[in-house]
C-alpha cells in the first residue's frame, strides 16, 4: 500500500486540534480536543435502542476517515523497515577500522592546515 504522507500530514494540520479524549455523558460516548466533555469532535445527538446519531464537525471528518487499520498498519510497516534500515547502518557506522579511519583523516587534515596547505571538502 503506498501512503500518501503529505495528504495525511494536510489531513493532521486541519484536524481538530488538541489531545482527542473521550468522555460519557448521558450513557452516550463523546469525543472531545479540550478539557471538558463538550463533544467537540464527535457527539451523540440522539440515543436508540441499538445505535445514536452523531454529529461531528468538518474538522473531523478527514481524520477519522483516514485513519483506517489498513493505513495505520502500512505507517507501522514503515517504521520498522526504517527501524531495521538505521540499525544496519548505525552497524556499518560502529566499525573501529572507520573510526580509527576517520580519526587518522582529521589529524591529517589538520596537520596539512598547519604546514599552510589549503584543504578542502571533495
Amino acid at each position: 500500500m503506498n501512503i500518501d504522507a503529505n495528504k495525511l500530514r494536510e489531513i493532521a494540520e486541519r484536524a481538530t486540534p488538541g489531545r482527542w479524549k473521550w468522555w460519557t455523558s448521558n450513557s452516550a460516548k463523546r469525543l472531545t480536543a479540550g478539557r471538558g466533555p463538550d463533544g467537540s469532535v464527535l457527539h451523540a445527538t440522539m440515543v436508540r435502542r441499538d445505535y445514536a446519531e452523531v454529529a461531528f464537525g468538518a474538522a473531523a471528518v478527514d481524520p477519522i476517515s483516514a485513519v483506517v487499520p489498513t493505513t495505520v498498519l502500512a505507517l507501522l510497516d514503515q517504521v520498522e523497515k526504517l527501524h531495521r534500515e538505521n540499525a544496519q547502518l548505525s552497524a556499518l557506522v560502529n566499525i573501529p577500522e572507520l573510526h580509527d579511519f576517520a580519526k587518522a583523516v582529521a589529524l591529517a587534515t589538520s596537520c596539512l592546515k598547519c604546514c599552510g596547505f589549503r584543504v578542502t571538502a571533495i
